[in-house]
């Protein structure tokens, strides 16, 4: 089974970050985006989560 970063080298996906922000292209005939939109949720949720921790301390 293919990780999903295998699926978007395979399928000419752009992944870049510059300054702690991550831009990815998809082409829209990507067949795996609703993946990565729920891999982006999970991380967006994970630095809320971090930022409130770190500002509490």
């Amino acid at each position: 089974m293919s990780t999903i970063r295998n699926r978007l080298i395979h399928h000419g996906a752009a992944i870049e970050l510059i300054d702690r922000v991550v831009r990815i292209r998809l082409n829209n005939s990507f067949p795996y985006q609703s993946e990565v939109r729920e891999i982006l949720q999970t991380l967006r949720q994970q630095v809320k989560i971090q930022d409130a921790v770190s500002r509490k301390k």
